[in-house]
C-alpha cells in the first residue's frame, strides 16, 4: 500500500521554523549593524567615501570569517535570550525585543569601531585589534539587561503564542 505524505506539518515544526527565523533575523541585524558601525567610523575618522568604507568593511569581514563569527555571538545570544518572549508574547513583542537589543548592541559596536579607528590613526595597532576583539565581551551588560527584560516580559501567563 502506498504511503501518502502528511497533510499537516508535525507539531513542533512551526516552533522550529519560528526559532530559525528569529535567529536568522538576529544574524541579519548583526550584519546590518556591523556594516553601519564600521562604515560610519571609517567615514567620520578616516574621511573615506561611503563606497570605499563599505567595500573595505565587506572585504575584511569576508576574509576574517572567524572574527566575523565571533563578533556575531552577542546577536545570536540575544536571539536565544529573546526566544521565550517570542513564544509567550507573540511575534510583535519578539521583534520589538530583538530590535531594541540590537540597537543597544549597535551602540557598543559603534563605540568599538570608533575607538578602533582612533587607535589605528594613532598607529596603536594592538589597541585597535584588542578593541575589536573585546566588543563581544563588552556586550555582556547589554545581554544581562536583555535577560532581565525577558524575565519581566515572560512573567505570568502567556498572552499569545508565535505560530
Amino acid at each position: 500500500m502506498a504511503s501518502h505524505p502528511p497533510t499537516s506539518a508535525p507539531a513542533g515544526s512551526s516552533s522550529r521554523l519560528a526559532t530559525l527565523a528569529f535567529v536568522a533575523a538576529a544574524i541579519i541585524l548583526f550584519f546590518a549593524v556591523d556594516l553601519a558601525a564600521d562604515v560610519l567610523a571609517r567615514i567620520s575618522i578616516r574621511g573615506q567615501s561611503l563606497e570605499l568604507a563599505a567595500r573595505e568593511h565587506l572585504y575584511y569581514a569576508s576574509i576574517q570569517l572567524p572574527g566575523t563569527a565571533f563578533l556575531s555571538l552577542p546577536y545570536v545570544g540575544l536571539a536565544f535570550i529573546g526566544l521565550p518572549v517570542l513564544r509567550r508574547r507573540g511575534a510583535v513583542a519578539g521583534a520589538l525585543f530583538l530590535l531594541c537589543g540590537a540597537a543597544l548592541l549597535g551602540g557598543v559596536y559603534g563605540f568599538g569601531y570608533q575607538q578602533s579607528e582612533l587607535s589605528m590613526q594613532a598607529r596603536h595597532w594592538t589597541a585597535a585589534a584588542l578593541t575589536m576583539g573585546m566588543m563581544p565581551i563588552l556586550s555582556v551588560p547589554v545581554l544581562l539587561l536583555a535577560f532581565g527584560v525577558r524575565l519581566l516580559a515572560t512573567w505570568g501567563r502567556p498572552s499569545r503564542r508565535a505560530g
